[in-house]
């Protein structure tokens, strides 16, 4: 027997955790508003670039996690604490080749680089928070991922704008907005240590050889999609400057 699901409920939640994402809206109108054409295209750039090598490190573990566990919700700790330490893993090599990609694109541009390397650690922070929601959505505690979304949202709009208006410096604001991915690490890891299960770091190869080969469609489909949706401010900033590149995403 399945467990009653209450649909409407978990859609109200659903709801505000998706509404609390106009905050980062507002916080990337605020962005270019107050960093300017070339620090915002700099930023948007960063911002495509490391989503991209971010997602690497999922490569459809998220959505075969919240398959796997809503059919078997007793594989939780084994799951979750192999499918971190396999995350930690494909993040220190996704990571490593963004940084390396980056030289090579950007070699004349240290700004944009070290912009790179910052947004790569919150793409790694942001990648190991989505497994958590995905727990969250498994185990039909939709409120608790309203929550975590919230507080994440609220406190980068928060952050965020007051390093914008207070200094417009580019780099206090990635570093700003890194160390609430980090924050917000911690504060969605309690909800799942507090709620659903314990974090038991283990690696079990062979289990996580063939859950991986199980995730590849869906990664393969997921990569396609982040791709299509970002590769047009990578080319473009590799043929044009970085003002034009923030006019673009400006109107995007």
């Amino acid at each position: 027997m399945l467990p009653k699901v209450n649909l409407a409920r978990n859609t109200a939640f659903s709801f505000i955790a998706n509404a609390s994402n106009i905050l980062l809206m507002v916080l990337l109108l605020m962005a270019g508003r107050y960093l300017g054409d070339v620090d915002y295209g700099r930023l948007t750039f960063a911002l495509a670039y490391t989503t991209i090598f971010g997602w690497l490190s999922n490569f459809g573990l998220e959505e075969l996690t919240k398959r796997t566990l809503a059919r078997e919700p007793e594989l939780s700790k084994r799951l979750l604490g192999n499918v971190v330490v396999w995350k930690v893993i494909l993040g220190v090599l996704a990571y490593g080749a963004a940084v390396l990609l980056i030289q090579v694109m950007k070699p004349e541009s240290p700004a944009v680089r070290s912009i790179v390397y910052i947004l790569g650690i919150a793409a790694a922070l942001k990648s190991f928070k989505t497994i958590f929601l995905v727990m969250f959505q498994a185990f039909e505690r939709f409120e608790l991922a309203a929550i975590s979304q919230t507080i994440h949202n609220v406190l980068a709009l928060t952050a965020g704008a007051w390093v914008l208006v207070t200094t417009r410096d580019i780099f206090g604001f990635v570093i700003v907005f890194t160390l609430v991915k980090l924050v917000d690490v911690i504060i969605t890891y309690l909800l799942i240590h507090r709620n659903i299960t314990r974090l038991v770091p283990q690696f079990d190869f062979r289990f996580m050889k063939d859950f991986q080969i199980q995730a590849m469609p869906f990664g393969l489909f997921f990569v396609t999609i982040l791709i299509y949706s970002y590769i047009d401010t990578i080319m473009l900033s590799a043929w044009r400057s970085d003002a034009e590149v923030g006019w673009y995403n400006a109107a995007y």
